[in-house]
């Protein structure tokens, strides 16, 4: 590609590792999927945190290189993050 100068210009496309949700509900065949993608995989567990309020029959995170992870890694870790009731 040229620049208005004349010059060679050279893009870099740096592949960003995103993260992404997909959950799927009672009585529907469809699987949504997160409105946006994480760059960590502890965003994408927060977003799934607040998708198990919908009561999903499955839910997991994709991530770059076919990562995925699970239902029950996310559970767990959604359990962590709650609130104690000691501390109310």
């Amino acid at each position: 590609m040229k620049a208005q100068d004349g010059r060679s210009e050279r893009r870099f496309e740096v592949a960003a590792m995103s993260y992404v949700v997909k959950w799927r509900l009672s009585g529907k065949a469809q699987t949504f999927e997160s409105p946006a993608t994480y760059a960590v995989p502890s965003n994408a567990i927060d977003f799934a945190c607040t998708v198990f309020k919908q009561h999903p029959v499955d839910i997991w995170v994709e991530g770059p290189g076919g990562i995925r992870i699970e239902r029950s890694v996310i559970f767990r870790q959604c359990q962590d993050r709650r609130p104690s009731r000691a501390a109310e």
